[in-house]
């Protein structure tokens, strides 16, 4: 751990003025920011006060918003964040939609040189006109870079730079909506690689079979192909699924329709059957996020994420480190709210799957334990809501 590191607005002018675009070309750090706060003002109001606390080991954005959120204990509702990181770590770069009642859109960077940044608000309010933040920045946390970066293929380095891609999809009508008619409720659930999503998909669809309530589950994993490879060394190559260019989501959203449509003859308007969508980027494309009645994100340190996988199916350490978690901060996050969260501890294992933390799930997806009281009212995709943790 390294010295905390205090940023002043000095030097933000050059940051501000090429603001969001890319940096110009400088040499590459060689640390990951980990853990860092920032705070600062849009305005000379006294109640424009914004700050914003990162966290990348849990890949966490919290905000902080005058007047009405600046206590720690009511931070502003989100709608959607991703974080990236820029110029080899020492940057961050986080975009994020905040929910009503506030419903600002905007994007910063952080690092020891300070935050800059922007956002809008809706039309008519006094911050309907886009807004700069400037501020400063304490580097709580760092992590020294153990490993060279991996060099991406030819191929994958062009698709990596196309973005990923748009995902169309129109629900069947048996999907349940949030007017009522439908008879499947479609859930979301999401988490970084080896927190248990599968194994918890799993337990969940047989504990809702038993209790006489139809189930059936579709896994990303099935729908995943490489788009390329990180060369890690001379003689190593790791293939490249954890993005999602790397899903066939045609292919999927088929699928996800079939299920729905075949279940639809199982349940009752009591206890309406149920479709677990579960993967890494399960709750990533807002066309598939939208009519989803609940939504559950496993949220897990990158520590733990690391153990688990190393213990299981290895890679490559360099591109671990350096691909693995950052796609997960850029492309795993929740763009749809409301979403409910299980924290998986350090040091948990993840199979057998303790039945509480079974439980628990159920209860956060409002799927309760009689078939006589079984229903769930389908959330609106944009309503507002705050992200529950329960410890595992």
């Amino acid at each position: 751990r390294r010295p905390q590191r205090r940023s002043g607005p000095a030097s933000l002018v050059r940051s501000l003025a090429r603001f969001p675009g890319m940096p110009p070309k400088r040499a590459q750090s060689t640390s990951y920011v980990v853990r860092a706060r920032a705070e600062g003002k849009w305005s000379d109001d006294e109640s424009s006060v914004f700050r914003v606390a990162v966290n990348t080991d849990l890949a966490q954005a919290t905000f902080h918003v005058g007047p009405n959120h600046l206590e720690e204990w009511n931070p502003a509702p989100l709608g959607s964040y991703y974080m990236k990181y820029l110029r080899g770590g020492s940057h961050i770069h986080v975009e994020f939609e905040l929910a009503a009642p506030l419903l600002w859109k905007g994007a910063l960077q952080l690092s020891a040189e300070g935050l800059a940044g922007r956002f809008t608000a809706p039309a008519g309010g006094d911050d309907a006109q886009p807004q700069r933040i400037i501020g400063t920045v304490d580097v709580e946390e760092e992590r020294p870079h153990a490993f060279e970066v991996p060099r991406p293929s030819r191929a994958l380095a062009e698709k990596l730079a196309a973005g990923p891609p748009r995902v169309a999809w129109e629900p069947p009508p048996a999907c349940r909506r949030p007017d009522g008619s439908g008879s499947v409720l479609l859930v979301g659930l999401a988490g970084a690689s080896r927190l248990g999503k599968t194994t918890m998909a799993a337990a969940l669809a047989e504990r809702l079979r038993a209790r006489g309530r139809g189930a059936a589950v579709v896994e990303q994993s099935r729908f995943e192909r490489s788009i390329g490879s990180y060369a890690c060394s001379a003689e190593v190559n790791e293939a490249m699924y954890d993005h999602p260019s790397a899903v066939d989501w045609p292919a999927l959203t088929r699928s996800l329709s079939k299920t729905i449509e075949d279940l639809a003859s199982e349940g009752t308007a009591d206890a309406p059957p149920v479709v677990i969508l579960e993967g890494t980027f399960a709750l990533w494309a807002p066309a598939l996020c939208q009519p989803m009645a609940r939504r559950l994100l496993l949220r897990g340190s990158q520590t733990e994420v690391l153990r688990r996988r190393q213990a299981s199916a290895p890679l490559a350490e360099p591109f671990v480190e350096h691909v693995l978690w950052p796609m997960w901060l850029q492309h795993g996050q929740p763009q749809v709210a409301p979403w409910e969260e299980i924290r998986i501890d350090d040091g948990v294992e993840g199979f057998p799957l303790p039945e509480g933390l079974v439980d628990e799930a159920l209860d956060l997806l409002g799927l309760k334990a009689s078939v006589a009281d079984a229903s769930v009212e389908p959330l609106a995709a944009d309503a507002a809501g705050t992200s529950v943790v329960v410890e595992s």
